[in-house]
This record gives C-alpha cells, structure tokens and sequence, in this order.
C-alpha cells in the first residue's frame, strides 16, 4: 500500500497537481532588479509600471527620508485628479497558469507622499475599487496599507496602487505583496479525482499481478 501511494504521489506532481502555493505569492522589493518581481510557481507576476496620470517611474530608488537605506520606486506625475479614476497608478499584473486560479486575501504596501504628492491612497483589484485607503496624506511618512481581497481570480489580474487629489509631486512605494494562495481551479478538481482514482485502480491491479 506504502508503494502505490508514493507511486500515486510521484504521478500527481508530474502532472502539477500538488505544491500548491500559499502565503505570500508576490512581492516587489524594488532593489537590484528594478520593478522585477518574485512570484510563486503556477502564476506570472508582470513587472510594476505606471499608468493614468503618473507619468513618471523610478526603482531602485534609495534617495530621500521615507525609505532610509532601503531601496523603493517612487512615482511623478499629475495627482490633481478629483476621483480615483482620474489619478496616477502604478500598476502590474498576475496570470494563473492554466488550470489554476489565484486566491487573494490580503494586498498590501507602503506607501508615501511628498508634500504636492497625492492626498487620498486607493487601489484596485480585477477592477474592483477600494477608496480612501488613506486620506489627507500629503508629506506623510511611510505607512503599510493592507487591503482585505478575498477573491478568487482565473485569469489574468491587474493590481493597482492610485493616488488622486494632490499636485504633482512624488508617490513612493516598497514591499509591495500579495498573499494567498494558488490552487487548482474548482473544475479540475472532478478531473484530478478521476485522473488519481483511475491511476489507483491500474496501480492496485499492476500489484496483484505482480
């Protein structure tokens, strides 16, 4: 029995089925790579750009005092924008390999603004938006925003960090993350059952042939 299950086991990893991620399943650091990120197995994380109203995008950046010593990006641009939609972003993408989904619970970052920098700090995921993460936040020193996801997503996502409601000055970002998990869609599931119970069957049979 021992045997069958380690042969049963050795078959469901070739086949991608088990070592499913969990916990943090990207992180941006923005240190020696610049915007590359480090992602978990089963999913795509695309590099940070900038988008909307941000114009401008800096990594690797390790001047001023919101970071001391610490490598970040730091983001220019427009922020006058009155609403969200009209803001400066940074933005990046995370795509599930086939077969797989992306369970999200918590997407999180620090994040600062110089004096004409932005005023209100909002995100959005799958394009859905969480406003007012933080408000009245111009010349504001470096602050962890946790947004609470708890959502599943099958395909391509984009990740946003908005700010809107400034002047033009800069938005700094670091240890950006994502956390959660990346597991085998619901519909495979049937199929991974079936696949191990048939793979069973023939183990079981092989053995008392032998």
């Amino acid at each position: 029995m021992k045997n069958n299950k380690l042969t049963l086991l050795a078959i469901a990893s070739a086949a991608g089925l088990v070592g499913a991620a969990h916990g943090q399943i990207a992180f941006y650091a923005f240190g020696s790579d610049g915007s590359d990120s480090i992602g978990t197995a089963n999913i795509t994380a695309d590099d940070f750009t900038v988008g909307g109203a941000a114009t401008t995008f800096f990594p690797n950046t390790t001047f001023g005092s919101d970071f001391v010593n610490a490598p970040y990006a730091r983001l220019n641009g427009d922020w006058t924008g009155t609403t969200a939609a009209l803001g400066g972003f940074g933005t990046f993408t995370l795509t599930p390999a086939n077969g797989f989904q992306i369970d999200v619970t918590t997407f999180e970052f620090e994040v600062s603004a110089t004096a004409a920098g932005p005023d209100t700090i909002a995100a959005e995921v799958g394009g859905i938006l969480y406003d007012n993460l933080e408000t009245d936040f111009q010349d504001t020193n470096a602050t962890t925003v946790v947004v609470n996801i708890n959502s599943s997503f099958t395909s391509e996502t984009e990740f946003r960090i908005i700010g809107y409601g400034g002047g033009r000055g800069n938005m700094d970002i670091d240890s950006l993350a994502v956390s959660g998990s990346v597991v085998p869609e619901p519909q495979a599931f049937a199929l991974i059952a079936g696949f191990l119970g048939l793979t069973y069957v023939m183990v079981r049979r092989r053995g008392h042939q032998a």
